[in-house]
């Protein structure tokens, strides 16, 4: 079995066998990608004449094919299907990251708010503009695609951001107006959520079982739970929904349909729990946050151990909790393909 530096140099040497002749002028660079949460063995098949602007170019994770090299399949195989990767990437690239120059002022009003953990992602914090938050930094990115496949976006980074003509400030100040506008706010009572799925799995069944008697089960499973009720808050899409703690009125909202104060429970970057902070314990709140985060979200998901709490009447969000494990540190995993800029993460 090859070890993982030969394996990296056979996959660069042959990956462009396996791709369609158009891309026989092209070539293979590899990089180091600063991703959120962890960094990453990337490879690139770039166009040797692009060397300026904005230009896409599909990415493949070293790493996750690495693994799949372990666990048996073939060398052949696995070039190929990250061949067949990239050309798709290529073919389905949004028409936006193809420009040579982009529309600066339509990329403005497609700017976005979004939080990662500032402990865990120094190196990915030095290469985006930024500003602490808690224990989260507000990071940027332009919202480039939604539709039945998925959302899309890029990164702002230092060199865009510049070439945007735009400061830090100046982001924010943009990104906050945009984002109710372009990713309204979803918050939902976990209850439907579930039921939901339940539906879905049961798929033919729901001629025969109904909302309302499936909700009516969930209510017999909870009991007389008093005070267990949770919230789901993220957006339309479903993408970085954290990132609706940044806006008090959300808070509001939340703290309204208990009546109480409220913690926090930071499922991941795409959404967040809520439940009323009268008689929880926020020790045990903290510790299964750590425990969900290590064993049920994936790497690039997770976005604190903490637990935060919202006061209510001061209108005042803090972190209640001191996790003794501030990592999110755990295996890399695969993930979807992305696009980047020319030596730049998107």
């Amino acid at each position: 079995m090859m070890n993982y530096e030969t394996f990296k140099e056979v996959l660069k040497k042959k990956i462009k066998e396996y791709m369609p002749s158009e891309f026989k002028n092209y070539k293979v660079v590899e990089r180091k990608v600063h991703k959120v949460n962890c960094d990453r063995d990337a490879i690139n098949v770039v166009s040797a004449e692009k060397n300026k602007g904005i230009n896409g170019s599909p990415t493949i994770y070293i790493d996750s094919l690495y693994e799949m090299y372990k666990q048996g399949e073939s060398m052949g195989e696995i070039i190929r299907d990250a061949a067949d990767m990239i050309t798709e990437g290529y073919n389905k690239m949004p028409e936006i990251m193809k420009d040579e120059k982009l529309d600066m002022d339509k990329l403005k009003e497609k700017l976005i708010v979004t939080l990662v953990n500032t402990a865990q992602n120094e190196n990915y914090l030095k290469d985006v503009p930024h500003r602490e938050f808690l224990d989260l930094s507000v990071v940027y990115r332009c919202l480039i695609n939604t539709d039945k496949n998925g959302t899309s976006s890029i990164v702002v980074t230092n060199d865009l951001a510049e070439t945007m003509g735009m400061n830090e400030a100046q982001l924010y100040e943009q990104a906050m107006a945009n984002t109710p506008k372009l990713l309204p706010v979803s918050i939902r009572p976990m209850d439907e959520i579930i039921c939901e799925i339940i539906l879905k799995e049961m798929g033919e069944a729901q001629d025969i079982v109904s909302r309302e008697e499936t909700m009516s089960v969930i209510d017999e499973v909870k009991g007389s739970s008093k005070g267990m009720d949770l919230y789901v808050m993220t957006n339309s899409e479903k993408f970085n929904g954290a990132s609706e703690l940044l806006f008090p009125e959300n808070l509001d909202e939340l703290s309204k349909k208990f009546d109480s104060d409220i913690y926090i429970i930071p499922s991941s970057t795409h959404e967040i729990i809520a439940i009323s902070s009268i008689g929880k314990d926020v020790n045990e709140l903290q510790e299964m946050v750590n425990e969900v985060n290590m064993n049920e979200v994936l790497i690039e998901d997770r976005l604190s151990n903490e637990v935060y709490h919202y006061d209510k009447n001061k209108k005042e969000l803090t972190v209640a909790s001191d996790a003794p494990n501030k990592s999110l540190d755990d295996n890399i995993v695969a993930e979807p393909l992305s696009y980047d800029r020319t030596g730049k993460t998107l």
